[in-house]
């Protein structure tokens, strides 16, 4: 055990100095085979995923009932729109706000 220790306390380690990935002294990871298979596993499931999204999942008439669920939520947005402007204060100028003030352009 005391040999071990021994062993391992004069084991060299090497130290890169400054950035790892450019340089001279750069630490390259090796590619493996694992690391290769992940690679093709992820590109096939991507591959798999495209497939899925570029074909259509609806039919006709679902689609159609689709657009028109859309079109009643637009005209919902619209009505509620409109009601929130009937419960707000009209925009007034200062010139419509004190034109009763404005009784003759003479001087005194």
């Amino acid at each position: 055990m005391f040999l071990t220790r021994v062993l391992l306390f004069y084991v060299r380690r090497r130290r890169i100095p400054g950035k790892i990935d450019i340089g001279k002294h750069q630490l390259v990871k090796p590619v493996t085979a694992s690391m290769k298979a992940k690679a093709l596993a992820s590109l096939l499931q991507e591959k798999y995923n495209l497939s899925l999204i570029e074909r259509s999942f609806l039919t006709e008439e679902e689609e159609t009932s689709y657009d028109d669920s859309a079109q009643r939520a637009e005209e919902f947005l619209r009505l509620r729109d409109e009601q929130i402007l009937k419960k707000m204060f009209k925009n007034y100028t200062m010139e419509e706000h004190l034109g009763h003030l404005n009784i003759s352009k003479k001087w005194e």
